[in-house]
């Protein structure tokens, strides 16, 4: 939806100044909340970093220490990177930049 979308990018200026690298996936809508830390850790879970889902949502996450959980969820982000437009200060679809 173009109103989502909007709201969403409404931060990417700042995030990018900051040093943050964006990609959206182009694939489809991807719902999913990974993170892969270092050679064992990962968070897999349903939590947006936001005041609505840390103070009120019942959602979670859950952390992972094991290396063969880590290495495919890392697999798994490399290859749907392949699926994603990177987010630049140049990119026309970013307000206030």
């Amino acid at each position: 939806m173009p109103c989502i979308r909007a709201a969403q990018r409404s931060s990417y200026a700042r995030l990018l100044q900051a040093g943050v690298h964006i990609r959206e996936y182009q694939a489809s809508m991807m719902h999913a909340k990974t993170l892969v830390v270092d050679d064992t850790l990962s968070v897999i879970g349903s939590m947006n970093l936001d005041p609505l889902s840390t103070n009120r949502l019942e959602e979670g996450s859950l952390l992972v220490l094991d290396h063969a959980v880590n290495d495919d969820l890392a697999q798994h982000d490399v290859a749907d990177l392949t699926h994603a437009k990177e987010m630049t200060p140049d990119s026309a679809e970013i307000p206030g930049l």
